[in-house]
């Protein structure tokens, strides 16, 4: 009989940790398709489509091209067609110190191509709003996301964030 007791105890112990190691696991995975959600991989490119660039590796890919370390955030104005929240955004984005604060900015427009600056195709564009019609995203110096917002972003706000994720990673 007790002999019986024993194996049951061990048997009820075994069940419990693999029902905690099934929780465990399911919230890894919850987690980690998270972390890779979050970063994006979409091309864009420079002036006239000189340069092709990847969303993900772009602070690598200009590193090589001007053979010294650069680390740009990247932000991306997304919208259908150039709307008002289109040109108040980049607006905003004009007044902030772009060389200073390593920022570049990306137009992603679903009507055409704006090619004076760094831009999307207008398929990628659609791709980025998802059926919305406006969208902003900031992402790190290695390619995560780290702000969206599907309302402008002032210049304080954009400065803010960039404060908050330079302070968090040093």
């Amino acid at each position: 009989m007790r002999f019986y007791q024993q194996t049951h105890i061990a048997s009820n112990i075994c069940y419990i940790h693999k029902k905690k190691m099934k929780y465990i696991l399911i919230i890894i995975l919850i987690l980690s398709s998270y972390a890779f959600a979050e970063q994006d991989n979409y091309e864009f490119f420079g002036t006239n489509k000189l340069h092709k660039y990847n969303i993900s590796h772009f602070s690598q890919q200009l590193s090589d091209e001007y053979g010294f370390k650069v680390q740009p955030f990247s932000i991306v104005v997304a919208s259908e067609g150039e709307s008002e929240e289109y040109r108040k955004q980049f607006t905003y984005l004009k007044s902030l110190d772009a060389e200073n604060m390593s920022l570049i900015y990306i137009s992603s427009l679903t009507d055409k191509l704006d090619i004076h600056g760094y831009h999307t195709t207008t398929d990628v564009a659609k791709q980025i709003l998802q059926g919305i019609n406006f969208k902003v995203l900031i992402y790190s110096p290695d390619g995560n996301v780290i702000a969206q917002s599907e309302k402008v972003l002032t210049d304080y706000q954009v400065t803010r964030l960039i404060i908050k994720y330079n302070n968090r990673v040093e």
